[in-house]
């Protein structure tokens, strides 16, 4: 398993990792994203300096994202395996990987449904606590990770 800096030609690959139904149905938006849209954050947000996209890779076959995006002082995390490589453990690694990529002491923070058991596993076993509820969602926090 890697990581790789996402490029712009990877810009189908996150837009069908995200519009699979599995992983609509825990997103903060579960529509369907139109193309075009996503195209053009994606462009965006792609080249902003606070954000890292990266594409996870098995034996050179791309199966994964994993998005870092600076909100406020905090780095939001979001991660997407492809269905046919979960509960492999890939995910974990993904996010202790990350130390290897980003240079900086931040903290990292992740937006997970309540009802998504597996992502509130992986992000505990990660190094995450649980630092906020709201209805819908529990904020989980990785505190003074030397990235």
């Amino acid at each position: 398993m890697a990581l790789r800096k996402a490029k712009i030609s990877d810009i189908k690959l996150f837009y069908n990792l995200r519009n699979q139904p599995d992983v609509r149905l825990y997103s903060e938006n579960n529509k369907k994203i139109i193309y075009q849209q996503h195209k053009l954050w994606f462009q965006l947000n792609l080249k902003k300096r606070n954000n890292f996209f990266f594409v996870i890779t098995l034996k050179s076959k791309d199966i994964g994202y994993l998005r870092v995006q600076k909100k406020e002082k905090f780095y939001y995390v979001s991660i997407c395996i492809s269905k046919r490589f979960r509960r492999l453990n890939i995910a974990h690694r993904s996010l202790l990987g990350l130390s290897k990529k980003m240079r900086k002491k931040i903290i990292l923070v992740a937006n997970v449904n309540k009802k998504n058991i597996s992502s509130i596993v992986l992000f505990i076993k990660s190094g995450f606590e649980i630092f906020k509820i709201n209805k819908k969602n529990l904020i989980m926090k990785k505190k003074n990770i030397n990235l």
